[in-house]
């Protein structure tokens, strides 16, 4: 088959600023479109100048799992062919060039419109608007360089540090509307950073949460050791910290249904609140119920209601505190069949996994309570 270009169709206003990649792989897609009646099953050869292209849209290669959405589009697109790609210098494809250079009539309409980055326009409150991104992303002298990189191709050979966690990434970087992206997560630049880092730490979530939430929208070089950082330095998070454990932790018995065993325990008082805290070690759902007193009847009341909608346990676990000890509560327990299990107070390793998220949810209270007075 012949090398592709562009043969009869023009570039819209947006993808005349797409990356130099993009374009490259749009050329591969447009001129399968353009012959698509003459190759469909059949065999076919798609040659480019483009060299990292082999790396993407290899059909013997695995689709990098981080890719820039129209990127991958086009690679579902190709998939449905049986092709060879194959690369072959630029000054080897004078005919395909030189069609690529004809003057085309007014751009025709964006058939694809490109939406907000990450939909940022659309949140009530974002931490950063997309405007913000593109202003810092211009005023940064290592974005511009990157941005210019991504538009017009990437040197040859080492570029200094501060560019090489970029470089490392060059075929999964695509630029829109003045902003970096990496596949779909934004490119934060260095002036906006610590913003979203207050916001990403908002409640205290801890360094696990807080990558993962990170990650599910943003990055920057050493973003993962930028937030171990912050919560090193965050009081509430580390007078919250988890002791190490005093003893091994003995394991219960794993359950096989929901709602067959349940874990209870009172977590506070917080700023005169006190909490019933309820675990179905199964699938670990987890009720917490805000109570004034932490008397027998107060548990009834609140496990009658939850027992009306969920169904009644098995087995209930709880410590030796009066509420769980007392005459009334064990009456209730028999009359309604379950299996009372007590463990010994103020050792929650005893408890296994289910305690132990009895102790997480103490200690997110804990943190937002404590944030909320040194705010």
């Amino acid at each position: 088959m012949a090398p592709i270009a562009y043969f009869s169709r023009t570039l819209s206003a947006a993808e005349r600023n797409y990356a130099q990649i993009d374009r490259e792989a749009l050329a591969l897609v447009a001129g399968v479109k353009k012959f698509h009646d003459y190759v469909y099953g059949r065999p076919i050869e798609l040659v480019t100048d483009h060299k990292p292209l082999l790396g993407l849209f290899a059909p013997d290669r695995q689709t990098p799992q981080i890719l820039s959405a129209c990127m991958l589009r086009w690679a579902v697109f190709l998939s449905a062919y049986t092709y060879e790609l194959v690369h072959r210098a630029g000054k080897a494809l004078g005919h395909a060039d030189a069609l690529s250079r004809l003057p085309f009539p007014e751009p025709a309409e964006d058939p694809s419109p490109a939406y907000g980055v990450m939909l940022l326009e659309d949140l009530p409150q974002p931490p950063v608007s997309v405007v913000d991104v593109a202003a810092f992303s211009a005023k940064d002298r290592t974005l511009v360089r990157v941005l210019d990189w991504v538009w017009r191709g990437w040197p040859e050979g080492k570029v200094p540090e501060e560019f090489r966690p970029y470089k490392s990434r060059r075929d999964e970087l695509s630029a829109h509307k003045g902003r970096l992206l990496w596949g779909s997560r934004v490119v934060v630049p260095p002036k906006l950073q610590q913003r979203v880092l207050e916001a990403l730490h908002e409640g205290h979530p801890g360094i696990v949460r807080m990558k993962a939430l990170a990650r599910s929208y943003m990055w920057w070089p050493k973003m993962d050791e930028a937030i171990e950082e912050w919560v090193r330095k965050c009081q509430p998070c580390q007078e919250s910290r988890p002791a190490m454990p005093q003893a091994p932790v003995q394991p219960w018995e794993v359950t096989k249904e929901p709602w067959s065993r349940l874990h209870i325990d009172f977590a506070g008082p917080f700023q005169g609140q006190t909490f019933l805290i309820v675990v179905d070690s199964h699938s670990k759902w987890l009720e917490v119920i805000p109570v004034t007193r932490m008397t027998s009847g107060v548990v009834i009341r609140n496990l009658r209601a939850l027992f009306v909608t969920h169904g009644l346990p098995n087995t209930l676990v709880s410590d030796n505190g009066a509420q769980f000890t007392s005459t009334e509560f064990k009456d209730f327990m028999d009359i309604n069949g379950i299996r009372h299990v007590t463990s010994a107070p103020f050792h929650p390793s005893t408890n296994g996994q289910a305690e132990r998220m009895v102790r997480t949810t103490k200690d997110a209270l804990r943190r937002i309570v404590y944030g909320d007075w040194h705010q």
